[in-house]
């Protein structure tokens, strides 16, 4: 049984997440964590799960977090997990990014679309961008796993099988979304 962590459980990407661990029959949710809801029951944000989890969230400064768990995922903003992959890193704990903080393998590039200087890149070295269908055997051994969105993963799925066999210098992707994969929070 692998026990997994999810910081950040309380967004969209999270609640997600519970759903797929909750039927998943190798894993069990050790902890859940929110900021805005350390203390109150999961069932109580998401009363779809009455009945199937019976945790609280707690909060992501609680030092337990970094304990009795195989498995962590980080369902953070952008640009806020860096310091819980540090962490989690260091004392040898799997992860699973759902941001992009580990995504772009150049921190320059990582800087011109996310205006911030990229704080580990030594550990980013180390990801291994999640795609299993394309990258299964170095996602295996993987420490950190920088899943990638879901807009990469359509394009990719498609081109990847072709790719080496045509010459091709440029790709155009036009993509469409019928809802934002810019989390609950409302932005501009």
């Amino acid at each position: 049984m692998i026990n997994a962590g999810i910081v950040g459980a309380s967004g969209l990407t999270g609640k997600e997440l519970i759903k797929i661990l909750l039927r998943h029959k190798n894993a069990r949710i050790k902890y859940a964590t929110s900021r805005r809801f350390a203390g109150k029951k999961i069932e109580s944000l998401f009363p779809e799960f009455t009945g199937l989890i019976e945790q609280k969230f707690i909060s992501p400064a609680d030092k337990s977090i970094f304990n009795d768990v195989d498995l962590v995922f980080l369902c953070l903003p952008h640009t806020e997990s860096f310091e819980f992959v540090k962490k989690f890193y260091q004392k040898g704990i799997r992860i699973i990014d759902l941001s992009a903080d580990f995504r772009i393998k150049d921190t320059c590039t990582y800087k011109i679309w996310y205006k911030t200087k990229h704080k580990y890149g030594n550990i980013l070295k180390e990801a291994v961008y999640g795609l299993p269908e394309v990258l299964k055997e170095k996602i295996i051994n993987a420490k950190l796993v920088a899943n990638p969105g879901c807009f990469a993963t359509s394009i990719l799925l498609g081109i990847c099988p072709v790719m080496d066999k045509l010459n091709i210098q440029d790709i155009i992707i036009d993509s469409k979304t019928g809802i934002s994969g810019a989390g609950a929070t409302p932005t501009l």
